[in-house]
């Protein structure tokens, strides 16, 4: 039976004779197979964490509109690492619910990764006026068509490969999480009057996991 913890970056310190271990396999647009290992996520998370815990003018709620992948993953946990409050955005959510979205938990910063999901957002007033800050991919970088800074999300994520200090920081996160914090908002869809803002906190998202771990019968081994 999995423990539950008081967040989910407490479950990434559980592995430590599992460093090499493939965690997830993507393929890109040119169809070219990429492995990520668990120490990969575990850097990438704790760099772009300590990222948003430096500059606190990034803002308090961080938007996500972004595809699952694992670009999402990584972003998502460092976020989390960051002690920031999640946000993700439906990609195929109007013009309409963006700017609702946007003003309504007072952004100050986005991520985004794909250049058809940034071009949505250059319709979005709120976007020129009150962001300041888009993390993104270099093929977003390329099509800039907003007047605000433009940081490369992969070199963040590279910043640093030392593991020890990864694992010490995220630890660190971890020790300071309270369980009711808040770690998410989920907007709904609206299709009944304005979207609804549901917060999430750490304890309502572990909940979750532990409960389709066991559910799986998750192992060490699978």
């Amino acid at each position: 039976m999995f423990e539950e913890k008081n967040s989910l970056l407490a479950y990434l310190l559980d592995a430590p004779k599992h460093d090499q271990r493939i965690l997830c396999r993507e393929m890109d647009a040119q169809r070219n197979i990429h492995d990520y290992r668990l120490a990969d996520w575990i850097a990438h998370v704790a760099n772009f964490g300590q990222y948003l815990n430096d500059n606190e003018a990034m803002g308090q709620y961080i938007p996500l509109f972004m595809e699952t992948s694992y670009d999402f993953l990584r972003s998502f946990l460092g976020v989390i690492a960051g002690k920031k409050v999640c946000v993700p955005l439906h990609t195929i959510a109007s013009d309409e619910s963006l700017e609702f979205s946007f003003r309504k938990i007072h952004a100050k910063s986005l991520v985004v990764a794909d250049p058809w999901l940034y071009q949505k957002l250059v319709k979005i007033p709120y976007v020129h006026q009150y962001i300041h800050t888009i993390f993104c991919t270099p093929a977003v970088i390329a099509e800039k068509a907003l007047p605000c800074d433009h940081i490369n999300l992969y070199d963040i994520f590279q910043q640093s490969q030392d593991l020890t200090k990864s694992r010490q920081y995220l630890q660190e996160i971890v020790q300071e999480t309270r369980p009711n914090d808040p770690m998410q908002i989920v907007f709904t869809s609206g299709t009944t009057g304005e979207p609804k803002g549901a917060i999430l906190t750490h304890s309502n998202l572990v909940s979750c996991v532990v409960r389709a771990g066991n559910h799986l019968n998750i192992t060490e081994q699978y």
